[in-house]
């Protein structure tokens, strides 16, 4: 992991990926890999129906434990979360925050 030389100056430091956090030592800043799922969000922003407020300092998950945070582009970064592979999101970001529920319960019997 590679960190910005802006470090040195005074200013703040970034990882090179939105997979990777900043981590502080006693007189030193690194980057470590976030959990599988979780990512940096750099500006605070909704995602999913829920308010995320951005830190270069924190890996965060989307709002239901079966859904993985992806990230693409860069400039700026499009943060989206999905659901598992057995699971199907539910509930509109519009009105509140997203869920997965388990494929088979989400369909109706006749």
């Amino acid at each position: 992991y590679s960190l910005d030389n802006s470090y040195d100056t005074g200013s703040d430091c970034t990882c090179s990926s939105y997979y990777d956090v900043i981590v502080e030592g006693d007189s030193s800043k690194s980057c470590e890999t976030c959990d599988d799922g979780t990512a940096v969000i750099t500006t605070s922003q909704t995602i999913a129906g829920q308010y995320y407020t951005g830190s270069l300092y924190e890996c965060q998950s989307c709002p239901d434990d079966n859904m993985k945070m992806t990230v693409t582009g860069n400039s700026p970064p499009v943060y989206s979360c999905t659901c598992n592979s057995t699971f199907v999101s539910t509930g509109v970001s519009k009105i509140g925050t997203l869920g997965c529920v388990y494929s088979s319960s989400s369909s109706s019997t006749a």
